[in-house]
């Protein structure tokens, strides 16, 4: 486990202000856009965040730039570590390219090919380790203890988490009128940690709801109030949100600022990315996905509210996004609540 800038309690709207301060001259405020299409079908108005055209299409470069602009030159020439399946990687390996600290990130057996190039092309020593995320994470803890670099765990960092946040700020102020809902997926958990930080502290009517895949249910079913352990999980569509166990520090956020946990069966995912881009002409990757699929499986429940979608990355590989499209349901089955 990493050492957290800030214990949980301390991660509150200032550390999120300060993160918006220092992103502002590194990434460009991220368009919400309104989706015509998909609100007609399902009874609501709905828009996205959409996350995808940053730097890496991803919102994890966000919480990257933070933490790497909040490091001192020092601690940043003793290199960065993390497990990864992608995102996190390739938000640490383009800030490390900016700030100078050298990246070593390890992927499970079978990661996305197009991840983990993208990673290597942005300067990255990637090495493979284990059957999955979790085993990955270990072999990262290990290499750092032996070399001195930071351990950077996606679900173990105060900085990463107040950089999440600044997506909420962006949308408070794109929004026309406050939604209602704000939805978003929950991998290890520190995206919806900060945005849900944010949305309690500044509108705190709004509902935050956070989406888990059903194959990988460990921060959903911890949540709940059930003990954190070990979990069975399976990558499938969304392989970002395939996490075996919660991590502490964002699973005691999430209890804090999210108001509800929902599961969605993989056909739910497959259908959302197809509904993205055949509807609206958006890309989306499984977990990026996830919140349109809440609403495609549970749509009266969500109807003639104002809802906002984080669509948190697009970056899928061409095998996922052809199963989604050609092989995906064109009707998910019921979510399973939490």
């Amino acid at each position: 486990m990493s050492k957290t800038l800030l214990e949980p309690a301390l991660v509150d709207l200032p550390a999120v202000l300060a993160a918006r301060r220092r992103l502002a001259r590194l990434l460009p405020v991220t368009p919400l856009v309104p989706l015509p299409g998909l609100s007609r079908q399902l009874g609501c108005t709905l828009s996205a965040k959409v996350e995808s055209l940053l730097p890496t299409r991803a919102f994890k470069v966000r919480g990257a730039a933070n933490l790497l602009g909040n490091m001192t030159a020092q601690a940043r020439a003793l290199g960065l570590v993390a497990a990864t399946r992608g995102n996190h990687g390739q938000g640490l390996a383009w800030a490390g390219a900016r700030f100078g600290a050298r990246c070593t990130l390890f992927v499970p057996r079978g990661n996305s090919e197009a991840k983990s190039s993208a990673m290597v092309a942005l300067g990255a020593d990637v090495r493979v380790a284990g059957a999955d995320f979790d085993d990955a994470c270990a072999a990262a803890a290990a290499f750092a203890a032996t070399c001195g670099a930071r351990l950077v765990h996606p679900g173990e960092e105060a900085a990463l988490v107040a950089g999440a946040g600044t997506m909420a700020l962006e949308l408070l102020e794109q929004c026309e009128q406050t939604p209602d809902v704000v939805i978003g997926p929950v991998g290890v958990g520190g995206c919806m940690a900060g945005v849900g930080l944010v949305l309690k502290a500044l509108a705190p009517h709004v509902s935050v709801v956070g989406v888990q895949a059903e194959a990988a249910p460990a921060v959903a079913q911890a949540w709940r109030g059930r003990e954190a352990c070990d979990m069975p999980c399976a990558p499938g569509f969304a392989d970002g949100l395939a996490v075996r166990r919660p991590p502490g520090f964002t699973l005691e956020l999430l209890r804090r600022h999210v108001g509800e946990m929902r599961l969605v069966p993989e056909s739910a995912l497959a259908s959302a990315m197809s509904a993205y881009l055949e509807q609206e002409r958006l890309l989306a990757e499984g977990a990026g996905a996830a919140a349109l699929a809440a609403v495609m499986c549970e749509p009266a429940r969500f109807a003639g509210r104002n809802v906002v979608l984080l669509l948190t990355g697009a970056n899928v590989d061409m095998p996922r996004l052809t199963a989604a499209l050609h092989g995906g349901p064109s009707h998910p089955t019921p979510l399973i609540a939490t």
